[in-house]
C-alpha cells in the first residue's frame, strides 16, 4: 500500500510540474500573440488638422514629432516640428546638414530621409547616419524660450 501512496505522490508531484511547465509556455504563446497582434508604433499616428500634409512623422508613438520642411536658404533647412497628438509647435529653426558630404537632401527627396528627432540633443537624425543639427537662435516653439534665447530645459540654467 505504500508502494502505491508513493507512486501516487510522484504522479501528482509530475502532473504539477507538467502543469506549470504548459502554464508557462501558454503565457509565453499569448504574449507573443499580442505583441504580434499590437500595432504599436508601425501606424502613423493621426494627423493634426493644423499639421501640414507635406509634414513627416517621426520617432514613437508618444514621443514622436510631425516634421515639416518650410525652404531651404542659404545653406540652411527650415525646420518645423510639431507635437504627435495636439499638433503643438514644437520648434521653429533652421537646421545645417551634418554628414556624407555626397549626401544630398532637398525639397524633392527630404521626406524619405528624416528618421527622428532628438529632442535633448537638438537635431534631426536622417538616414545614411547624418544629421540636420540646430542654428540657435530658433525662432520659436514650445521647446524654445524666447525671452532667454534658449531651450527650455536649459532655463534652470540662465539667469
Amino acid at each position: 500500500m505504500s508502494t502505491n501512496k508513493t507512486t501516487i505522490k510522484k504522479w501528482i508531484k509530475r502532473l504539477a510540474i507538467l502543469s506549470a511547465f504548459c502554464l508557462f509556455i501558454f503565457i509565453c504563446l499569448t504574449g507573443l500573440i499580442i505583441h504580434a497582434l499590437d500595432e504599436g508604433c508601425s501606424q502613423t499616428p493621426e494627423r493634426p488638422e493644423n499639421i501640414p500634409q507635406s509634414a513627416v512623422w517621426t520617432g514613437q508613438c508618444e514621443t514622436g514629432h510631425w516634421v515639416n520642411l518650410v525652404e531651404i536658404h542659404d545653406g540652411k533647412y527650415h525646420f518645423m516640428l510639431y507635437d504627435v497628438s495636439n499638433g503643438a509647435l514644437m520648434l521653429d529653426a533652421d537646421f545645417v546638414f551634418e554628414g556624407k558630404s555626397n549626401c544630398i537632401i532637398n525639397e524633392d527627396n527630404w521626406q524619405n530621409q528624416i528618421v527622428s528627432f532628438k529632442v535633448d540633443a537638438d537635431w534631426i537624425n536622417i538616414k545614411g547616419g547624418g544629421k540636420f543639427e540646430i542654428v540657435l537662435p530658433a525662432y520659436g516653439g514650445e521647446y524654445w524660450d524666447k525671452d532667454k534665447g534658449a531651450f527650455i530645459w536649459d532655463n534652470d540654467e540662465i539667469e
